[in-house]
């Protein structure tokens, strides 16, 4: 469906694909990224939603889509939206972030790992909306996040020197 995509979630019957858009390099920022639906019976690919800015990463949860959208590096741009598996109106659920590097859906919460300057976040709210919360600022880049019941793991590299990846963890 696209020239580079960034991610890929699945559900029962389908794959999503986000591609990432065009760079306005004079502005620098991302523009037009797309999330798309892919069936697994290998019908025809179709066009979710074309995006302000461009989504990293994504998930999907009871059949809604949940993804991390940026416009640049530099800035705090980024935000975590969520929509319908088929389409329909984005919500946004937080706003004001560094860039999304990775997220995860669990138990009406969506949890990611934000990077950006050499720092980042481990963050969460509800698939709602509301509580939002920080759960920990990182003294390097997060990268990936995964959780469980009773933790939440994330891993972080730093952005110059050593490049073994540090995994962490803390009580959800």
């Amino acid at each position: 469906p696209c020239a580079v995509s960034g991610s890929m979630a699945i559900d029962t019957q389908n794959i999503y694909v986000t591609c990432r858009g065009q760079y306005d390099a004079q502005a620098d920022s991302w523009i037009n990224g797309t999330i798309h639906k892919i069936p697994k019976s290998g019908a025809s690919s179709s066009l979710l939603v074309t995006l302000s800015g461009r989504a990293n990463t994504i998930f999907a949860y009871n059949g809604d889509l949940y993804w991390g959208e940026f416009f640049t590096y530099q800035k705090n741009t980024a935000s975590i939206r969520r929509m319908s598996a088929n389409g329909g109106t984005v919500q946004i659920l937080a706003t004001g972030l560094k860039v999304a590097r990775d997220l995860t859906v669990q138990d009406g919460t969506v949890f990611w790992v934000e990077a950006g300057g050499g720092t980042g976040f481990v963050r969460k709210v509800s698939t709602q909306g509301t509580s939002f919360q920080t759960l920990k600022q990182t003294t390097q880049e997060a990268n990936t996040i995964a959780v469980d019941a009773n933790f939440i793991y994330w891993s972080e590299y730093p952005v110059s020197g050593n490049t073994d990846h540090i995994m962490r963890r803390c009580r959800t």
